[in-house]
């Protein structure tokens, strides 16, 4: 479930924390998106990302 939020006349898609970490994800990164839209719905989709092993 992503939530719409708005903060100081900006809007925020948010995503709860336990699905960033079940997707390896981190806090702050930042991501190239697809976005599209069909009548009222939105949707974005990731590009891929590399993800980095220390």
């Amino acid at each position: 479930m992503v939530k719409l939020q708005t903060y100081k006349n900006k809007h925020f898609l948010t995503v709860p924390i336990e699905k960033i970490k079940r997707a390896n994800l981190n806090s702050g990164d930042e991501f190239d998106v697809d976005v599209t839209s069909e009548g009222n719905l939105i949707f974005v989709k990731l590009k891929n990302k590399e993800v980095k092993n220390d």
